[in-house]
């Protein structure tokens, strides 16, 4: 998994855009960075969740990458003005709705573990909260969908004047940007 790409998704302070980030279309590729459970448990604690000695297991996995789909459908619902599938719903509000682990400090006072025999499921609560959140949010109406040739990716627009047009500046912009110049500086026909 690309770390620097991946920590750069989630510095903007959303697990659930950064979970979107985990399985995207790129061009004519598909890229899907859950594809087992240690991988899983590798983006848990990049975005700030998990410790190492707890690891994910299948269903936890497949818990993850049911939710993704489901915050994706719904984002890409409410950026393109329709209303979203209620199932997708009904999937983010299951998951939002399992008992989030809580950090707790160990008997040295120093260290910390998380609570909860089922943590991964919890963990995964803690991003469908952030996603009911994003969703009912301030934040709602600044949903977009990226303009990109190829991408699929709904992100949140939180520039100042709201006229953002990528999920990121690399590379989904960088190449909008090179196609513009290339056909900026090509010969007239």
């Amino acid at each position: 998994m690309p770390e620097t790409r991946e920590r750069a998704r989630h510095e903007l302070g959303d697990r659930a855009l950064a979970l979107l980030a985990t399985g995207r279309r790129e061009g004519p590729v598909t890229l899907e960075r859950l594809a087992s459970p240690e991988d899983l448990s590798a983006w848990l604690g990049l975005v700030g969740l998990g410790q190492r000695r707890r690891r994910a297991d299948a269903a936890a996995l497949a818990a993850a990458v049911e939710l993704r789909t489901a915050i994706r459908r719904v984002l890409g619902a409410v950026a393109g003005g329709a209303p979203p599938d209620r199932a997708d719903i009904s999937v983010i509000n299951r998951a939002a709705r399992r008992r989030s682990p809580r950090p707790q400090l160990g008997p040295d006072g120093a260290t910390w573990d998380w609570t909860g025999r089922r943590a991964t499921q919890g963990w995964l609560a803690l991003v469908a909260e952030d996603a009911v959140l994003l969703l009912a949010g301030p934040l709602r109406d600044r949903v977009r969908l990226c303009a990109a040739a190829g991408c699929d990716m709904p992100f949140v627009d939180r520039s100042r004047p709201g006229h953002r047009r990528w999920c990121s500046v690399s590379p989904c912009a960088d190449r909008a940007k090179k196609a513009a110049q290339r056909r900026r500086e090509a010969p007239a026909p």
